[in-house]
């Protein structure tokens, strides 16, 4: 479910507000019958239950004011979000006969259950600033925090700017077929946070394969990495924008470095 809203203290100031909760429970039951092809050997049942629970809550702050030939856009805001999953399941095989299916009363059973917890918290603002329709500036930060990463390395910061140039909007534009000419330029920063639960702390995975002397066993499928961290991408785009003919043709060339 969701809920939110918009409180406008000025009409040139509102805050906004999204708060969503998710929650979902999945049941598995399966059987294989003995007089099946993949069950004559062997009958076998399996039975899961997998619980997932996810909340995000985001607040927003938006300012926007116009001042002669000054367009002015301010926005300010957070977000939280924290995921949270849990299963558990079981499979038995050699039943008494082929009317008992319930992993309870089979003559051999295994067990398996697993779960992950994920948080993520985040800063950001955009301003937004253009003058007399051929300037125009456009500048943003964010702030993020991921539980996944190393103890040292949760957060990090990502900061972007822009700006542009309307050419066709100044006095001394005289091509008339050519109505609109814009040139841009920005550079920033971005990240990526999709590394998976747990990554940077080490997993041990338990299994009855790895038992040692009749008790449970593990094995390190991945080790620790406590200087793991946020995946940085640093991207530039410049690019030329022309309208002829009223807009009725237009032509856009740009160049992007990543």
């Amino acid at each position: 479910g969701n809920i939110g809203g918009t409180l406008r203290f000025f009409p040139w100031l509102k805050y906004t507000t999204t708060n969503g909760v998710d929650f979902s429970s999945v049941s598995e039951n399966r059987y294989t019958s003995e007089r099946t092809f993949s069950g004559r050997s062997d009958a076998y049942a399996y039975k899961s239950q997998s619980n997932s629970f996810n909340w995000t809550s985001m607040h927003r702050v938006n300012f926007d004011k116009q001042y002669k030939k000054n367009d002015i856009s301010l926005m300010l805001g957070g977000e939280a979000i924290e995921r949270s999953r849990r299963s558990v399941g079981s499979t038995g095989w050699s039943f008494p006969n082929d009317d008992i299916r319930e992993v309870t009363y089979a003559v051999n059973t295994e067990g398996r259950s697993s779960g992950n917890e994920q948080a993520s918290l985040s800063y950001y603002g955009q301003l937004n600033y253009s003058f007399d329709r051929r300037y125009s500036l456009i500048a943003s930060f964010r702030n993020d925090g991921n539980s996944d990463f190393g103890s040292d390395v949760k957060w990090a910061s990502f900061r972007s700017a822009g700006v542009a140039w309307t050419i066709s909007n100044e006095k001394f534009w005289k091509l008339k077929p050519v109505n609109f000419a814009k040139l841009k330029f920005s550079y920033g920063t971005n990240g990526n946070s999709r590394i998976g639960a747990y990554v940077s702390k080490g997993i041990y995975d338990f299994d009855v394969e790895n038992s040692y002397n009749g008790g449970s066993g593990a094995i390190m499928s991945k080790g620790e990495n406590p200087i793991l961290s946020w995946e940085k991408t640093y991207l530039l785009n410049t690019g030329l924008t022309l309208g002829f003919f009223n807009n009725r043709i237009s032509l856009e060339a740009e160049y992007y470095r990543n």
